[in-house]
């Protein structure tokens, strides 16, 4: 698994980083993992929040829905396609100055670290 240097690094990296935790069927516990990590950086009270939070939203529902072991590969794609748009979303939104550097990028529970604890 690779680390990510940024967000639009983590959203390119998000297919070979949740391949690895899909082959190793830790693919539901480390997205869990990373939407809990994320979620209190984007409270519903801002709202430039929202994009990210609706995108973690999405997330916590796919993640509560899968198994723990054995998830199919279509669930695989899905997936890839939810952290992608997080991570992008979460960088847009950092490069537009709606949300702050340690939403995104260097707070404890930023996005961009809760991918690298999680996914790298």
């Amino acid at each position: 698994m690779t680390v990510a240097a940024n967000l639009p690094g983590a959203a390119a990296l998000a297919w070979n980083n949740l391949y690895i935790k899909w082959q190793g069927n830790d693919l539901k516990s480390s997205m869990t993992a990373f939407w809990q990590a994320c979620i209190e950086q984007f409270p519903e009270e801002l709202d430039n929040s929202h994009p990210v939070s609706n995108w973690l939203t999405i997330l916590a529902a796919l993640a509560s829905q899968l198994p723990a072991t054995s998830v199919s590969y279509q669930d695989l794609i899905v997936s890839v396609d939810t952290v992608y748009r997080v991570c992008w979303m979460t960088s847009q939104l950092l490069t537009q100055g709606l949300i702050t550097p340690t939403q995104a990028t260097t707070g404890p529970s930023s996005v961009l670290v809760a991918y690298n604890a999680q996914f790298a």
